[in-house]
């Protein structure tokens, strides 16, 4: 793992030829984000200032993610199966290690902002062993639900080196998914009237 973080934190072009079994497996997800005042407040959040000699300079606008998720759920009748009522949105939830953005979304978190664009960007390497953006997820008028800072549990014995880390819930007005590779979209607006089938 710490050689793949080291070729990725150079470059993704040259990791088919490091490791040609990782290139249908390897994927990465960023996020941006644009404050009330209409400022990119993940600017310069992937800098050596940042977050340090893992920095990637082609996404220094964005925050790496180490994980994300996202879960929808239709109520539905026990026994029929058919909804009962509308889709619930969970929050959209990161975790990231901890960079300049951090005390922003603190921030945002404390004041209640709502924030205009919250952009995922999820990349995978294709088969031609370019890395692509096949993936987006946009948030509109997104709110820190919840925002928790944390040292990463470290097991391994060897090295005595622990992450810092942050997890951020996101929830919404209007969520917006895109496969920009398939050429599929979808979305869902709390504001609009719910249809039937």
């Amino acid at each position: 793992m710490a050689c793949l973080l080291l070729v990725g934190a150079r470059t993704f072009e040259h990791w088919p030829e490091c490791f040609p079994s990782l290139q249908e497996k390897y994927m990465a997800a960023y996020m941006s984000i644009t404050n009330s005042k209409g400022n990119v407040i993940t600017q310069g959040a992937n800098t050596q200032d940042s977050i340090g000699t893992g920095f990637q300079s082609t996404f220094k606008d964005q925050v790496l993610l180490r994980d994300y998720s996202h879960q929808v759920q239709t109520p539905s009748h026990p026994h029929s199966g058919q909804p009962t009522g509308r889709p619930i949105h969970e929050a959209f939830c990161v975790t990231a290690v901890v960079d300049r953005t951090t005390p922003l979304l603190m921030e945002a978190a404390n004041k209640q902002e709502v924030m205009p664009k919250v952009e995922f960007n999820m990349y995978r390497v294709n088969a031609e062993g370019v890395q692509e953006c096949y993936f987006t997820v946009l948030l509109e008028d997104a709110v820190v639900s919840k925002i928790n800072q944390y040292m990463e549990k470290n097991n391994d014995l060897t090295s005595p080196h622990s992450t810092d880390l942050v997890d951020v819930a996101f929830s919404y007005r209007k969520i917006v998914w895109d496969h920009h590779v398939a050429t599929t979209t979808g979305s869902h607006d709390h504001r609009e009237p719910a249809v039937a089938g």
